[in-house]
């Protein structure tokens, strides 16, 4: 596999991951989180994924809308 032939999105996504799973093994201690009236005790890495996960979805879903609305504009 020639290192050219990656792209340059590819190979960012890549460097992205590793370094998200290196600060994930870093933090494996058990932390409470408190919402409001609860409070819940979870891992670390489980909350760092899911903050993870909301923050692509709520980016991949602004990205959506704002399509749209350009789309509609058109």
């Amino acid at each position: 596999m020639n290192w050219k032939d990656i792209g340059i999105k590819r190979l960012s996504f890549i460097i992205l991951a590793i370094l998200f799973f290196i600060i994930l093994l870093q933090n494996t201690q058990v932390t409470i989180v408190h919402i409001f009236f609860w409070s819940y005790h979870m891992s670390l890495i489980i909350l760092i994924m899911i903050t993870m996960v909301l923050g692509f979805g709520m980016g991949y879903l602004s990205h959506f809308l704002v399509q749209k609305r350009q789309r509609k504009q058109k």
